[in-house]
């Protein structure tokens, strides 16, 4: 996540493999900051083997106000070269930069050293040429370009110039993406899961399958979107639906609720906010003093939060709630005094008709994305504990505990993955870490 506009032209690289999941973050960001970061993202949401599962554990600590981001440690090229790459799924595709890269950011925020793609030392490399089908289809996204020498290329916008990671691991729903890939292979099923820790340990996990939770409840998928729409259809705050008109939440081309893990905050529509906040100030003002500090709505308070705030509840299509604790959306941000600052973390979209459910609201929550019955669904979780994992097809489930695959030595043959739609060249993808083909 960065800040200032900087566009870079890039060649760019793509190829899959898994390792663990970590959660990177750097100090010294107010409130306002991540919601700069996140205006930056969003600006994009508007323009054979029988099925196994592949589980990823993921380290870290979650905590907004440290620009946190989840990212996986993947292997490129023959000889294999790690790289971190982001966990998206508001992206379709998994790249890297190639070199050379001109203008490319060089450093990252995160003590991570920002690594380069030689598609020179890999034996597996190949160019996309600008005929390829997936270059036109990148092409009517604006985001795939083609040079003079006949050759695919990609652009990508960082907000500074900097960078967090080496690549993007898009987890979207369209055909460009590993998940839809896979899965149309055979190789692994249509769906995926994750369950991110809001403790202080932080953690989790991410599988390419369904988490098994009897307590999970779905939505549908809103037909023909190209990110994670759903139909958001009123809010409660103890217990009170807010007076939102049902249209503001109404899928449109300026208008719906999308879930996307790769949002730090969470934001909601224009006219949804002030009943929002309203109804907050009301519930807590005998217990609480409201401040206004650098343009978010806190509070100052020596009690728990958890027993003076009121619980927040997102009404879905299907008849699916989101309960949201105080946790989920509250941010401490310092102490006056003796007492604790909490500020509201759920942000306003100026101007604009999108509701954004990001990390803040995903955290201690099992979220299934179930890409074939087109629905995603949740449910309250300890993501610190083991998960079952099923495949579709056969029915059976098994038993994933969140830290195992750091002590696997399990290895598997490449498969090939068919073009992207915004990649510069075709690699092999090998698999590193848990695949219990069921």
């Amino acid at each position: 996540m960065v800040s200032r506009s900087h566009t870079v032209s890039q060649e760019t690289c793509w190829e899959s493999i898994t390792l663990t999941l970590e959660r990177a973050s750097h100090e010294g960001f107010e409130l306002s900051r991540l919601r700069d970061l996140d205006r930056v993202r969003h600006g994009r949401f508007l323009q054979q083997q029988p099925p196994g599962v592949v589980d990823f554990p993921l380290e870290g600590t979650y905590d907004p106000y440290l620009v946190g981001l989840y990212f996986t440690r993947v292997k490129l090229g023959n000889p294999p070269k790690e790289f971190y790459v982001q966990i998206d799924t508001g992206s379709d595709v998994l790249w890297v930069s190639c070199n050379p890269c001109s203008g490319c950011p060089t450093s990252s925020g995160l003590q991570i050293q920002v690594k380069f793609f030689d598609p020179s030392s890999s034996s597996t490399t190949s160019l996309i040429l600008c005929s390829d089908q997936s270059c036109a289809l990148g092409e009517q996204c604006s985001d795939s370009l083609c040079s003079s020498q006949n050759q695919c290329g990609y652009t990508f916008q960082y907000g500074d110039g900097n960078r967090a990671v080496d690549g993007i691991f898009g987890f979207g729903q369209q055909g460009m993406s590993v998940i839809s890939q896979l899965s149309s292979q055979g190789i692994v099923p249509n769906s995926f899961s994750h369950c991110l820790r809001g403790g202080n340990g932080g953690g989790g996990i991410l599988v390419l399958g369904q988490i098994v939770e009897p307590n999970i409840v779905y939505t549908p998928l809103v037909p023909s979107q190209p990110h994670y729409n759903v139909n958001l259809q009123s809010i409660a705050v103890n217990g009170q639906t807010l007076p939102i008109e049902s249209s503001v939440f109404t899928t449109s081309d300026n208008r719906g609720t999308i879930i996307d893990s790769g949002t730090t905050l969470a934001y909601l529509a224009e006219e949804a906010y002030d009943p929002f906040i309203n109804a907050i100030l009301q519930s807590v003002s005998q217990s609480v003093r409201p401040i206004f500090t650098k343009g978010n709505q806190c509070y100052l308070t020596t009690s728990s939060v958890s027993e003076i705030f009121p619980p927040v509840s997102l009404n879905f299509a299907g008849g699916a709630s989101m309960v949201l604790r105080p946790e989920d959306y509250l941010l401490q941000q310092n102490s006056i005094g003796g007492a604790a600052v909490w500020c509201i973390g759920i942000q306003k979209l100026q101007g604009q008709g999108i509701t954004i459910l990001g990390d803040l609201v995903l955290k201690d929550k099992v979220v299934v994305y179930d890409l074939a019955g087109q629905r995603i669904g949740w449910a309250n979780y300890d993501c610190s504990l083991s998960v079952n994992v099923s495949t579709s097809n056969t029915g059976k489930t098994e038993f994933v505990n969140t830290g195992q695959l750091e002590n696997s030595s399990v290895r598997y043959e490449p498969y090939k993955l068919i073009p992207s739609t915004v990649i510069a060249f075709i690699l092999h993808i090998a698999f590193f870490g848990v695949l219990p083909f069921l």
